[in-house]
């Protein structure tokens, strides 16, 4: 075993909402927020169910009326809604919920360490987010 001094046991909870944190995976990639009522897309991108309804609709908006496909904003997979036939605003609500960011994102909002706003913090503020 090499001698290093303490090291924080990379497996602990603590630790793992940091690299959650750090890895922006519960930041939609279209508001660059936390996600909201994530939906979860075959390619296993999660985004904002209201983001990804915008996105869906400007996205068709240009095709024709029987578009029956979008691709995602982060991979670019061609990507089916589940029922075709319905209003493209809908199809968003068609995807799975993805409960395991929803998870995640409780579990990091109970940690008691302060979190700032990143909106904030990119003018320099560093008052503790309000949730």
């Amino acid at each position: 075993m090499a001698d290093g001094g303490p090291h924080a046991d990379p497996h602990s909870e603590d630790s793992t909402l940091r690299n959650l944190s750090d890895a922006n995976i519960l930041e939609c990639p279209i508001c660059l927020e936390q996600l909201r009522q994530p939906k979860s897309l075959p390619c296993r991108h999660s985004l904002c169910e209201e983001c990804l309804s915008s996105y869906i609709v400007s996205e068709v908006l240009g095709t024709s009326d029987t578009a029956t496909s979008f691709i995602c904003p982060v991979c670019r997979t061609l990507t089916h809604p589940v029922d075709k036939s319905e209003d493209k605003e809908k199809w968003a609500q068609q995807f799975p919920t993805d409960n395991v960011a929803i998870e995640m994102i409780q579990l990091r909002n109970r940690t008691t360490e302060p979190r700032y706003c990143a909106p904030c913090q990119r003018k320099g503020s560093m008052t503790s987010a309000q949730f």
